[in-house]
């Protein structure tokens, strides 16, 4: 009964997702997403300061009987930051409108060449102008087509603008495709940084279809809420409550997970997790935004905005496979993704064991890792009975 009810569920899944991307409904997109109320209200805002435009800055000073002092200061008046801002925001809202499905494409968004040239300009600004490096140890014979990489880091510096990219330029073969928040599709420039190397939609029918067309996914299993909690000071790997990676993971019928580390990723900034704690997990859980509390190199802190990071190193090293192939016949899913977890747990703290004295500072590495599944005290891994305490 439950393996019909998940077959029940991907094919509906299935279904929505088509009808998302289908050619047909792309006027649908744009009302759902709300870029034409967006318009609307930015028009209505914005009103006066055209309709002055309108009316002092394009009008002739011959047929008005300006001389022409009044009309230049009359075109100084003009609200033209507003307007440049409507010009451009108008095309770009119908743009972010008619694109919105490639969130959740498998195809390659833009061409190579700019997906070099944005890559090379990003490395250089990161490793020469603010000293962060990066590199990966990777097996070939432990790369699998379903990936949890931990941690989610304050900000993913490393993750975003170094591995993204290295994906897509480095292993084009592979077909690697990161699961990120939706949220971060609606902000500019960064939505087109995403698409261009990689990232797509974390939901259910989006990796089922990744999957499906021969894409390799990542994901985070702590999701938003560890980019909340995250401490720079000591390795903290998060699950979340549902254990969502790994039941996806089963119902999609992977026999194996990759385990991916990100050494070093949490100590590019200094977070600060206790610090408007409440508010921000609120917001992680009713409209899942993550908003880290940090500062950065010279003690700058602007809050959840990022600052100048702390040079270093970042590593991201591809551990050995957790094998999930005897519960993918499991009739409770439930305890299956349970074994699955705690497999993972296990599998994570060995490969950070392996090392953490490699990779990480001294003070860091001799804390250990704590791997916690949200919501669920006896059953986290913690690196001493005092942390569990």
């Amino acid at each position: 009964q439950q393996q019909r009810d998940c077959k029940l569920l991907s094919e509906e899944d299935s279904q929505r997702s088509m009808a998302r991307d289908s050619s047909t409904r792309r006027w649908f997109v744009l009302f759902r997403r709300g870029w034409v109320v967006v318009v609307v209200v930015v028009l209505g805002w914005l009103w006066p300061g055209l309709r002055l435009v309108l009316s002092r800055g394009w009008s002739s000073s011959s047929s008005s009987g300006i001389d022409d002092d009044d009309a230049a200061s009359s075109s100084r008046s003009a609200p033209w930051p507003l307007v440049c801002a409507l010009g451009a925001g108008i095309p770009y809202a119908v743009f972010v409108g008619f694109t919105d499905k490639l969130k959740r494409s498998a195809r390659k968004v833009g061409p190579d060449w700019l997906a070099y040239g944005v890559r090379d300009v990003t490395t250089a600004l990161l490793r020469d102008v603010l000293g962060v490096e990066w590199s990966m140890e990777v097996d070939e014979s432990a790369i699998r087509s379903f990936a949890c990489v931990s941690p989610h880091g304050s900000y993913p510096l490393s993750s975003m603008f170094y591995a993204l990219p290295s994906f897509r330029c480095d292993y084009p073969e592979l077909e690697i495709r990161v699961g990120v928040a939706s949220v971060l599709f609606f902000v500019p420039l960064i939505r087109e940084f995403l698409l261009l190397f990689g990232a797509r939609e974390v939901s259910k029918a989006a990796i089922e279809k990744l999957l499906s067309e021969g894409c390799a996914v990542g994901v985070n299993p702590g999701g938003v809420r560890e980019m909340v909690l995250q401490r720079s000071d000591k390795e903290v790997a998060y699950v979340q409550q549902n254990l969502g990676v790994f039941r996806l993971a089963l119902k999609l019928k992977q026999p194996a997970i990759m385990l991916v580390y990100a050494f070093g990723e949490n100590q590019r900034f200094t977070a600060h997790p206790d610090r408007l704690q409440t508010f921000r997990l609120w917001l992680a859980e009713k409209i899942r935004v993550g908003l880290p509390f940090i500062s950065g190199r010279f003690g700058l802190c602007l809050g959840a905005l990022p600052v100048l990071p702390h040079p270093g190193r970042c590593t991201h090293v591809v551990g050995t496979p957790v094998d999930l192939a005897d519960l993918l016949d499991e009739k409770d899913l439930n305890e299956a993704a349970k074994v699955a977890y705690h497999r993972y747990a296990k599998a994570l703290i060995a490969l950070f064991d392996t090392h953490k004295d490699r990779l990480l500072p001294p003070d860091v590495a001799e804390k250990g890792l704590d791997v916690i599944w949200i919501g669920h005290h006896d059953e986290s891994y913690f690196s001493s009975e005092e942390r569990r305490k």
